[in-house]
């Protein structure tokens, strides 16, 4: 799966169905199931629509797509964070399969004492260097 974000409004046509193309073509010698997903810049008639912490709330055709977090209020790990509680998610998840909904749940990782790897600051150009 490539996961697209947002803005590829922003990318001239040409390239964007270059693009899938050449991803849908490698497809084929992988021997691999593949998908492309958009928030904006494509159509339903190739790749995945992906709503951000939403959806369309009933069943659609062709499948459709949902970012989530298990946290509330960010998408990353932050100090004192709380995650959702267990019926939450469940409840959440269930929701998304009887729809028709992929979901993508993302679980920021709580990072490593950013001192000891010399990082002042995060992100930084230079951190996987420094790993």
């Amino acid at each position: 799966m490539i996961w697209q974000d947002f803005d590829l409004s922003g990318v001239e046509e040409s390239y964007r169905l270059q693009f899938l193309a050449d991803y849908y073509n490698a497809a084929v010698p992988w021997n691999k199931d593949v998908v492309a997903t958009y928030k904006d810049g494509f159509d339903s008639l190739g790749e995945v629509f992906d709503y951000e912490r939403g959806g369309a709330g009933s069943i659609l055709t062709p499948y459709w797509l949902t970012d989530d977090s298990v946290y509330a209020s960010t998408w990353c790990y932050v100090t004192g964070i709380t995650l959702y509680d267990t019926q939450t998610m469940l409840h959440s998840l269930i929701d998304h399969v009887s729809i028709r909904r992929m979901s993508r749940v993302f679980s920021g990782v709580r990072p490593m004492c950013w001192t000891q790897c010399g990082c002042a600051a995060w992100p930084s150009a230079d951190w996987s260097r420094r790993r």
